[in-house]
């Protein structure tokens, strides 16, 4: 990463992953001018009537990890079949909310 950025210094660079792994690579998200995180609150085992709640924090513990640089949701979604995970549920009208 420093040798890109030093090789084209004009251009931001970004690193995305999960919210929880920003805080776990500190000297990843120092190298970089914007973070995308990838938020999931299906795969953390979120009710649907809470996963906005849930998604809005993660998206705060990703801010917090990388001392206010920008942070972009780059990926989110709900599944619309398949076996719950703890109190989340795939259906076609959970993915649609």
């Amino acid at each position: 990463m420093q040798y890109v950025k030093a090789a084209v210094p004009d251009i931001p660079m970004g690193y995305a992953d999960t919210y929880a792994e920003f805080a776990k690579r500190p000297r990843i998200t120092e190298a970089c001018d914007v973070l995308l995180a990838n938020c999931h609150p299906f795969w953390e085992g979120c009710e649907i009537d809470y996963s906005l709640l849930y998604m809005k924090e993660m998206y705060f513990k990703a801010v917090i990890a990388v001392n206010g640089k920008n942070v972009i949701i780059s990926e989110t979604g709900w599944p619309s079949q398949g076996p719950p995970v703890g109190s989340s549920q795939a259906s076609y009208e959970n993915a649609v909310k």
